[in-house]
């Protein structure tokens, strides 16, 4: 079985394009989530942290 992903207190700032502020956030196991918006509203760059990647 998978651990959560846990997000508290995430702040991000992505080359001052995009910023990320005090985000709190829990994913548990079997849990199906979607993510949408409009180009440039920061759906990669949330992918991104999720990741561990930025």
């Amino acid at each position: 079985m998978s651990d959560s992903v846990i997000l508290k207190d995430l702040t991000g700032n992505f080359e001052d394009r995009f910023k990320i502020k005090n985000v709190n956030w829990v994913i548990n196991p079997a849990q199906h989530w979607v993510i949408t918006g409009t180009n440039g509203s920061g759906k990669s760059a949330l992918a991104a942290v999720l990741a561990g990647v930025g």
